[in-house]
């Protein structure tokens, strides 16, 4: 996937370039809104992908809701990353516009097959550019289409982020997380009366510890 993103990011010819992934749909204004955040120190910038299977939807919204209140950020509409916290949010590339000479000298591992999009962000950051998330632009994320595609998916994600160190990952803290995880489950279930948020997020946190003890195994994505 990194290499993927290489030969896309040296084929470009612009200043400014998009990455969309096939499962993305993007909403209509998208780029009017993407591009009015736009400034000299911007080097990404991307909307919120938000999953269509219902369950998992209210999920997001419950839990980013949570996260902007607990830090009182309601009306912030752009989330700024800087090199200071580049580990603060995970970087996505699936609706994002870059500025190709933020990127152009980007070199990722040839086996860097998830969460190469979050090296891309520490890169951006690194060279002194902002990363920019739009709080408030939602697009669909039509990749996963049942239960058993999420628990892969966690899988080889995890599998990325244990490669990269993201945000100093350890087992003990994926485990720690699974009772955690399951209890803001239980109150997001109820919240938005949803149950099935609850066996959704306690099996998506035990993928993510399988993902992180056999990483090796689960690295490349079987589809």
């Amino acid at each position: 996937m990194g290499v993927a993103r290489k030969i896309g990011i040296k084929a470009t010819d612009t200043e400014f370039f998009v990455f969309v992934d096939d499962d993305i749909e993007l909403c209509d204004g998208w780029f009017k809104e993407i591009t009015m955040h736009i400034d000299s120190t911007t080097g990404a910038i991307h909307g919120q992908a938000v999953p269509v299977l219902k369950y998992q939807r209210k999920w997001f919204e419950w839990k980013w809701g949570k996260w902007l209140l607990r830090r009182k950020r309601e009306a912030e509409k752009v989330q700024i990353i800087t090199a200071e916290k580049s580990d603060a949010v995970r970087g996505y590339t699936h609706n994002t516009l870059f500025r190709k000479s933020a990127v152009e000298d980007w070199s990722p591992s040839a086996f860097l097959c998830a969460y190469e999009d979050h090296m891309l962000l520490r890169h951006v950051v690194k060279r002194g550019y902002t990363w920019k998330i739009i709080t408030q632009l939602s697009v669909k994320h039509w990749g996963v289409a049942n239960l058993m595609d999420e628990l892969r998916k966690a899988r080889w994600n995890i599998a990325g982020a244990r490669l990269i160190n993201f945000d100093d990952l350890s087992l003990l803290s994926l485990m720690m997380a699974v009772p955690k995880e399951t209890l803001k489950a239980i109150y997001a279930s109820i919240d938005t009366k949803e149950p099935l948020i609850i066996p959704y997020v306690f099996l998506r946190q035990i993928a993510y510890v399988q993902g992180w003890i056999g990483w090796n195994k689960y690295l490349v994505m079987k589809r």
